[in-house]
């Protein structure tokens, strides 16, 4: 016999909400960043000083966020690009932290909203 909790042992625990996952998961995304050397750019900025949530009502009463550092975004998306690039090409490239209206649409695509935007809706 088992107890009833033991029914879902095997189960992988639920996973943390990760940007970088779900980015890596969207083939849209992923190829804007290799085609697209500007977009790569202003993705990196939109990564840097920003803190960014799901938009699961449970994630955000949990306060549960994503954010990373400038050097961990310029090598995000350097190996999202495919192109020998390292995250020196994007660290200190500019603007960071602005949030560009064509990156803010493509991550609210995949779930994640900018906490650090005025007039943010609540859900």
């Amino acid at each position: 016999m088992f107890a009833i909790g033991d029914m879902f042992m095997d189960q992988d625990p639920p996973k943390k909400p990760d940007m970088e996952r779900d980015i890596r998961r969207s083939f849209h995304i992923c190829d804007k960043i290799e085609q697209n050397p500007d977009y790569a750019q202003k993705m990196y900025a939109a990564l840097c000083n920003t803190k960014w949530a799901k938009q699961d009502v449970f994630e955000r009463l949990k306060g549960t966020t994503w954010s990373c550092s400038w050097r961990y975004a310029g090598e995000m998306v350097a190996n999202i690009g495919c192109r020998n690039e390292s995250y020196m090409d994007f660290y200190c490239s500019g603007g960071e932290s602005h949030v560009d209206d064509e990156i803010r649409e493509d991550l609210r695509s995949i779930g994640w909203i900018c906490l650090d935007e005025p007039s943010l809706p609540l859900f």
